[in-house]
């Protein structure tokens, strides 16, 4: 069993322009391979592309 608190969450948006999935890192949401803003909303469906 984990200690609590060992992990941290991982937040992901989909960027809109050029669609990969990205984790947002330190509360900077900016996709790391287009540079396009992400949406401070969850957008990943599970009938999203993969």
């Amino acid at each position: 069993m984990r200690p609590p608190h060992f992990t941290h969450p991982v937040v992901f948006r989909r960027c809109p322009g050029c669609q990969e999935r990205a984790i947002v890192r330190e509360d900077d949401f900016v996709c790391v391979f287009c540079g396009s803003g992400l949406p401070k909303a969850w957008n990943i469906d599970a009938d999203s592309r993969c």
